[in-house]
């Protein structure tokens, strides 16, 4: 697999003028991580959930707690997904069984299909969503012993290195080239694109705004691997690259008006978003912009289904989780920011953007 994809530099300035118009949420729906639908409800199964919802027409958190091995953050995780499906569904606060799953994955039901359904669906459920999995803080984590080893050890997999980082680039950028043609980065002077990967947002910036200054942070362990993918772009050199663990402040960061965390926040439990956004408000002048890229949550928390299954993997590999719209906007109130616009772009992305006020 070559890295990044071959496209040249001339070729993608002319697509921002035509970005790409498909929906891209039902490629999604399809299921992400190479995990199918099936394989969710007969997880379900295997951790009694299902038979603990059919004994009972509502159950709250803690009844699921208490009757499945599910932890508080593996039935968010679980049950946003099966809500998404709309195979379950929140009354009051409680959850109870649509009538599809409560007459056919009840494993006690005479019209039980789990035995055609769930075929070759045989992977164990991921580490972090039952009972004593502890999630994982990147700010405790990045930089210690432990994360070089497994960086050196998990050379193929590990987060920064290209293997990865394509993986990262693939699945974003369509909507990075969308939310790159919004209004919401014009008059910006210099951006701070905060774990910006392989460039997939930068890339664009840089191409539809050549007078826009762009630093692109990284940890240092990621920033040798990022020149490959601006290369084709005629991009190297342009776009700053700075190496630095963004949860340690202060960053190394001056004269900027707007910075953009694209799929960061939602690696982060909330105190570490609110670290971070502290720091944003440090840096940034009065009417400076927080630009947020994320999947969103409605407010019901069932759906889109696409955000469901994202935020089962986030919970299972982290300490965050996708967020509402006014969840973020807490998060960013809380910082001194201002309440945020909202507007979608593709896949299912939506961009956040906020002001210091």
């Amino acid at each position: 697999m070559n890295y990044p994809p071959e496209v040249s530099s001339a070729s993608l300035k002319n697509s921002l003028d035509s970005p790409p118009q498909a929906d891209l949420t039902p490629l999604w729906n399809l299921g992400v991580a190479g995990v199918p639908t099936p394989q969710y409800l007969r997880w379900a199964e295997e951790v009694g959930l299902f038979n603990a919802m059919a004994d009972q027409d509502l159950l709250s958190d803690a009844d699921i707690l208490a009757r499945t091995t599910l932890s508080e953050r593996g039935i968010d995780a679980l049950l946003g997904v099966l809500r998404s499906l709309r195979l379950v569904k929140r009354v009051d606060g409680q959850h109870t069984l649509e009538a599809a799953a409560r007459e056919y994955l009840d494993k006690r039901s005479p019209y039980y299909i789990g035995h055609a359904l769930y075929g070759m669906c045989k992977r164990p459920l991921p580490f972090g969503l039952q009972k004593g999995d502890k999630p994982r803080k990147f700010s405790k984590i990045t930089g210690t012993f432990w994360y070089w080893v497994r960086f050196i050890k998990k050379s193929a997999i590990f987060w920064g290195k290209p293997v990865r980082l394509q993986v990262q680039h693939s699945r974003n950028f369509p909507a990075a080239v969308v939310a790159a043609g919004s209004t919401q980065f014009e008059g910006i002077a210099h951006l701070v694109d905060v774990g910006g990967g392989s460039g997939v947002f930068a890339i664009p910036l840089a191409l539809r705004y050549p007078q826009m200054r762009i630093s692109l942070v990284e940890l240092p362990a990621v920033v040798p691997n990022i020149d490959m993918f601006l290369k084709p772009y005629s991009l190297s050199g342009k776009v700053r690259l700075l190496g630095h663990d963004i949860h340690k402040t202060p960053w190394p960061i001056q004269d900027c008006d707007a910075i953009l965390f694209a799929n960061i926040l939602h690696f982060c439990a909330d105190d570490e978003c609110h670290n971070l956004l502290q720091e944003c408000y440090r840096l940034l002048p009065p009417g400076g912009r927080v630009i947020l890229h994320e999947m969103l949550w409605n407010e019901e928390k069932d759906g889109p289904l696409v955000t469901a299954y994202w935020n089962f993997w986030l919970i299972s590999v982290s300490a965050g989780r996708q967020r509402t719209r006014s969840e973020f906007a807490d998060l960013l109130s809380a910082a001194g920011f201002s309440a945020p616009i909202v507007e979608e772009t593709r896949g299912g992305f939506s961009l956040v953007v906020s002001r210091k006020s």
